[in-house]
């Protein structure tokens, strides 16, 4: 069938439809919507797999959900064949467009400045074009038409093939006059997941997945955290979460596993420990033999461990110093309480002993390993927990949902100001393991309305049962491994 032939057909019913009531097309657009796309069973199929995926609902649910889109489709499109009925004049439109805030519009086009809306299919962007029209606004529509031009302007949208090196942000401009335009401020990501292969095989191809995903979508974040040997995506919430594992599976053939990530704790003591390590190992010929005593004592100068020698008479020689505090240093990786590393400790070495033929530098390393092992149980040992800054702005009708949730999470509040529009910006200090579902839990407080920045800011001692259910955890996930 020609073209011609289609476009008479289709004016045909749009001249009909137009002698019809606006709830008439309506309920022509419900009932066909469903008949037609129910056909498609590659396209339903598709639907029912992306409700179920993004929104976690069930079959039934997924499938009610999906004749609802697709009664929306038939009613776009009666609305799309009715609009020579309403765009005769501008009262027409105005029934059904309705313009908040034209001054925004007025003063943009005042500057001679382009506009780009974004508009999702909830409604018919059709009729907001066609609004924008009559009231004297110049619009154009971006779609999947693509035309090949000579050159574009500025306001103009482009796509350039093949651009092997470019990525999302970069300027692309002329050799000859090099210019460089500043790059695009994106939201600080505030949900993490930590994200996994199901078989060791597709370690490779997560990571590559990952990071062409990144260059495309600069929103969300890829870590690989050394601490936790996780790796860890986050973005703006569960749904960009979800929505990138279903392109690792469809473009790079990765399951992905979404898990809660761990949380970076750490460890000190809180008395001070002198205790002697004493490594001795004699298997015939030359042996092995180091022996330091060390006091252990927490400090509050930096984070990492402070090492001194008050060494008198050469009981340890010069030359093995370097040895203990490299095993020292070793030691502070895993803590005696959970495996986390161990910071604010000073160690002084104090004494010790060492056979001319027999010691070596690994046997003074492994001495100071025993010295640390032996001190720590008895010197206090206590979980640090990291702390981050929380500031939340939402609606003050909110505001006391908001802080309730806060208390349950051991947030303190540390100050409220309002924005004078209704809003409230809510600061607080919460820690980084009550965190992990805020995202989804305040867009559920708030109606979507709340938003929110998060950052670490220190390290605090973790309360008792908080502590007891780290180390638990901590040791579970030992066990497992």
């Amino acid at each position: 069938m020609s073209f011609d032939v289609r476009y008479r057909i289709l004016k045909g019913i749009s001249n009909m439809l137009c002698h019809m009531s606006y709830d008439r097309i309506l309920s022509i657009g419900r009932f066909l919507g469903p008949c037609i796309m129910n056909r498609i069973a590659k396209q339903r199929n598709r639907g029912l797999e992306q409700i179920m995926t993004g929104l976690k609902v069930s079959r039934p649910e997924a499938e009610k959900l999906l004749q609802k889109v697709y009664e929306n489709i038939g009613m776009s499109a009666m609305e799309m064949m009715y609009m020579p009925r309403l765009c005769k004049e501008k009262a027409h439109i105005d029934d059904f467009v309705k313009i908040d805030h034209p001054e925004y519009l007025e003063e943009a086009y005042a500057e001679k400045k382009g506009i780009v809306g974004l508009t999702a299919h909830m409604g018919n962007w059709e009729w907001l074009g066609a609004g924008l029209a009559l009231h004297g606004y110049d619009t154009s529509a971006i779609g999947k038409k693509q035309a090949e031009t000579d050159g574009i302007g500025a306001g103009d949208i482009g796509a350039v093939a093949k651009l092997v090196s470019a990525k999302t942000g970069d300027t692309l401009c002329d050799p000859k006059n090099i210019v460089k335009l500043h790059g695009m401020d994106y939201a600080q990501p505030c949900y993490s997941r930590a994200i996994s292969p199901k078989t060791k095989q597709e370690i490779e191809k997560l990571g590559t997945g990952l990071n062409k995903l990144n260059e495309e979508d600069p929103t969300f974040h890829v870590v690989n955290n050394a601490e936790t040997h996780q790796t860890v995506i986050s973005g703006a919430g569960d749904i960009q979460i979800d929505v990138l594992c279903a392109k690792l599976k469809s473009r790079f053939g990765v399951d992905a596993e979404l898990s809660a990530p761990r949380v970076a704790y750490r460890e000190k003591i809180r008395s001070t420990v002198r205790k002697q390590g004493r490594y001795k190992k004699q298997t015939g010929g030359s042996g092995q033999f180091g022996d330091v005593h060390i006091i252990f004592e927490p400090q509050n100068e930096q984070e990492d461990m402070i090492f001194e020698e008050n060494v008198f008479g050469g009981s340890v020689p010069k030359n093995y110093f370097p040895a203990v505090e490299k095993g020292l240093r070793e030691s502070c990786l895993h803590g005696v309480l959970a495996g986390y590393p161990v910071v604010f400790l000073k160690a002084t070495l104090v004494d010790g002993s060492y056979h001319p033929v027999d010691s070596s530098e690994i046997a003074f390393k492994l001495a100071a390993n025993l010295a640390f092992k032996a001190a720590l149980p008895e010197a206090k040992p206590v979980l640090m927990e990291p702390i981050g800054e929380l500031k939340v702005t939402i609606p003050d009708s909110y505001l006391g949902d908001v802080m309730g949730d806060l208390n349950k999470r051991r947030g303190r509040v540390m100050g409220m100001n309002p924005t004078g529009d209704g809003e409230t910006v809510l600061e607080a200090e919460v820690p980084m393991a009550e965190m992990m579902s805020y995202a989804i839990d305040l867009r559920s407080m708030t109606q979507s309305r709340g938003t929110f920045t998060f950052n670490f800011v220190r390290y605090e001692d973790c309360p008792a049962a908080a502590q007891e259910k780290a180390i638990a955890e901590a040791k579970a996930l030992a066990e497992a491994e």
